[in-house]
């Protein structure tokens, strides 16, 4: 019995140990398919496969998601190096396998990016990267490697090069660069604002002190006191300053800039830098023209406008206009209807035929009519409008002139001549009266004589 039981035991032993051992190996399997299952998974989502080249059959096996790439049905079994070969795209074909033979007899890792002709035409690029496997003699064997499909990265790295293509080629033609600034100073400076400062490109951004530097003398303190103001506040900033290039030339620049915030920690400024010297030059020249214009038109009394007088919209009103109805030209959103209503009730009835008429015909007008102003004064006016015919409706442009001392002065020249006349007819008179005078002396002289002749006559014959 004793020996029964021994033997029993080790049959027992032994099926456990069968047990154990198939046990382990259907956990081995299982964990072996389940790391497949995983390798396979990460490599559909990276879109990266891998392929096993043999060198000795030049035949090649790629893994399912290799197959995925080149837009074929993975399958069993190797497939031959020349239909790898034509489905790589012709232009990058040569350098493709000029690679290959590089590794193979330099010993060096291949390392490719290239394209591939899918069987329905797409085009893909993908990045191919292997080692060259060797026997013990140094024999190459084997190359085995991976490739993943990087076309939509390449994609978007073409989409950033156009981008910066076109803010390069923006930033060129409206005469502006880019930087970034911390407290430490300039951190980036783009070629275009090298180029607008006379700087060479190839350079680093200058220091704070060096830039001050290029700074106009008579723009410098201000500048810094900018400078050390955004720098305290944390705030946006607009101004423009003059700089003097290293060959002398005085250029305006307009500096733009906001601040850059990550997760509420200030990290520094981003902005631009934009050459306005032509833009500046023709300001100051706009400038001038219009003193120019404000100055004569405050020498002869005459203001510039342009309304829409069906709408009420003042687009434009000279200083000389507003004074001229004894407003302040510094308020420039006075309404329109104060301007009218300034009109003399006297003369706004007629104004309103002639000017409304004037408007709804859509043609020009010359009125003149008296104001009155806030402080009582009366003016005249003469309002001449000229209406754009490719305007809207109401739309006209046209200048009113201050005519009261003109009026005066007709009225003065009125009166002269009145006196002149009322002169003229007096001195008629006078002459007159003197005319007949000498002329009733004359007549009376011949009458006295013949009187005296005919007595004398009489005192003969008696």
């Amino acid at each position: 019995m004793r020996g029964v039981a021994v033997r029993t035991g080790k049959r027992l032993d032994e099926v456990g140990q069968r047990l154990a051992t198939l046990l382990t190996r259907l956990f081995t399997s299982h964990d072996l398919q389940e790391s497949k299952a995983r390798l396979e998974e990460a490599q559909r989502v990276a879109h990266v496969g891998y392929w096993v080249w043999s060198l000795d059959t030049d035949c090649v096996t790629w893994s399912d998601e290799t197959y995925r790439i080149f837009g074929l049905k993975p399958q069993e079994g190797p497939i031959g190096l020349a239909t790898v070969r034509e489905m790589i795209h012709p232009e990058d074909r040569e350098s493709v396998f000029r690679t290959a033979e590089e590794a193979v007899l330099g010993g060096v890792r291949p390392d490719s990016e290239h394209r591939l002709v899918r069987p329905n035409g797409e085009v893909r690029t993908v990045h191919s990267r292997g080692e060259v496997k060797r026997d013990a003699s140094g024999r190459p064997y084997q190359m085995f490697g991976t490739v993943q499909d990087i076309t939509d990265r390449k994609w978007a790295e073409e989409a950033l090069q156009r981008t910066q293509f076109y803010l390069s080629e923006g930033q060129r033609l409206a005469h502006m660069g880019s930087w970034v600034f911390n407290a430490a100073g300039f951190d980036h400076w783009s070629s275009d604002l090298f180029l607008i400062h006379g700087l060479d490109p190839t350079g680093k951004p200058p220091t704070l002190e060096g830039y001050l530097d290029l700074v106009h003398p008579e723009d410098r303190d201000s500048m810094q006191q900018e400078i050390q103001k955004m720098l305290a506040d944390h705030r946006g900033f607009d101004f423009t300053k003059r700089i003097v290039r290293p060959d002398g030339t005085t250029r305006y620049v307009r500096c733009v800039g906001v601040p850059v915030t990550e997760r509420a920690t200030f990290k520094g400024f981003v902005g631009t830098g934009i050459d306005v010297t032509e833009q500046e030059l023709l300001t100051q020249e706009l400038r001038r023209e219009q003193a120019y214009l404000a100055e004569a038109q405050s020498l002869t009394h005459i203001g510039s406008w342009v309304c829409n007088f069906v709408t009420g919209e003042i687009f434009h009103l000279s200083d000389e206009a507003f004074r001229m109805y004894g407003f302040d030209p510094s308020f420039r959103d006075i309404p329109f209807e104060r301007f009218y209503n300034a009109t003399h009730p006297e003369d706004e009835p007629s104004l309103r035929e002639n000017f409304y008429g004037a408007i709804h015909a859509r043609r020009d007008y010359d009125l003149e009519y008296r104001i009155c102003l806030p402080d009582g004064t009366i003016r005249v006016l003469r309002s001449v409008g000229h209406h754009n015919p490719s305007g809207e409706v109401g739309e006209y442009t046209g200048v009113t002139m201050d005519i009261t001392e003109r009026k005066h002065a007709e009225k003065e020249r009125e009166r002269l001549r009145q006196l002149e006349a009322d002169l003229a007819h007096i001195n008629r008179v006078n002459m007159m009266g003197e005319l007949a005078a000498g002329l009733a002396h004359e007549i009376k002289q011949p009458i006295a004589a013949s009187i005296t002749s005919a007595r004398t006559f009489a005192m003969v014959v008696a």
